[in-house]
């Protein structure tokens, strides 16, 4: 997610490309795992995405915007059967704790036990609220919501796979400490000072840019974009997931990723 949209081009938006080309050919359905990460807070379940805080987003957001439009462009204009998931912040697997151990919410939460600080205030460069849903709801609702799309042959929305709520920083630090870690509060200036000293093998290094200074705005709002159509079109289908990281999720998921690597 540090990368620029230069550095990811090629690897989403070529890539992209080349998978439109090979559906036309096979004349196939695509089915086209996007991101919600370029929408924001409260964004409803449409195609027509508000382009103006796409400048801030990251490049990894940026480039998955410019694919989805390639899709969107194909679909709606070419006639290709297309379907659109837009997944949020992925977190560990609900019963194994499985995840990416090297994407930035891993990163983060390695970093914060290994720090052993945090900084919750407004002025905090660490997220204030974290809309975090366990991969196997998220693999889950992709798959069954696929096979069911010939009942749906003209989804007229993008599924919008994310966390009924958000949790915010402070709760889930409380959870943490609850499981037995220590995380001492600190002000944001001496959390970034920190930040700013770890190694190359430290887990907030790949993140250091975004926690070496304090926030300059205030308080990020609660939420994620809206989710109200997708989470109904997924339980129709037939889960049994919950789309919400509990403390008993967070707990699997830093024992996966604490444990010593093989």
């Amino acid at each position: 997610a540090a990368l620029p949209y230069q550095s990811l081009r090629a690897s989403n938006v070529d890539a992209t490309r080349h998978v439109l080309v090979l559906a036309f050919r096979a004349k196939a359905s695509l089915l086209y795992v996007s991101t919600l990460g370029f929408l924001d807070v409260e964004h409803p379940e449409t195609y027509d995405v508000q382009t103006t805080s796409l400048p801030t987003k990251s490049g990894y957001a940026q480039s998955k915007y410019v694919s989805e439009m390639l899709v969107l462009a194909a679909k709606h204009d070419l006639g290709l059967q297309a379907y659109v998931f837009r997944p949020g912040v992925i977190c560990g697997h609900s019963v194994s704790g499985a995840s990416n151990r090297k994407d930035a919410v891993s990163f983060l939460l390695q970093g914060l036990i290994a720090e052993a600080v945090v900084s919750t205030d407004g002025r905090s460069p660490l997220p204030q609220w974290l809309n975090l849903t366990p991969v196997d709801y998220v693999a889950d609702a992709i798959v069954r919501l696929s096979l069911s799309r010939t009942k749906h042959p003209e989804q007229q929305w993008p599924y919008h796979l994310c966390a009924r709520k958000s949790i915010s920083l402070q709760k889930l630090c409380n959870w943490i400490r609850d499981l037995g870690y220590c995380l001492e509060e600190v002000s944001p200036e001496t959390f970034c000072a920190r930040a700013r000293k770890v190694g190359e093998d430290h887990p907030f290094f790949p993140l250091r840019s975004q926690l070496a200074h304090p926030s300059e705005s205030t308080r990020a709002k609660a939420g994620a974009p809206r989710s109200e159509l997708s989470a109904a079109a997924v339980r129709k289908a037939g889960t049994q997931l919950s789309s919400d990281l509990s403390q008993g999720g967070l707990k699997l998921s830093l024992s996966f990723l604490l444990q010593p690597k093989k």
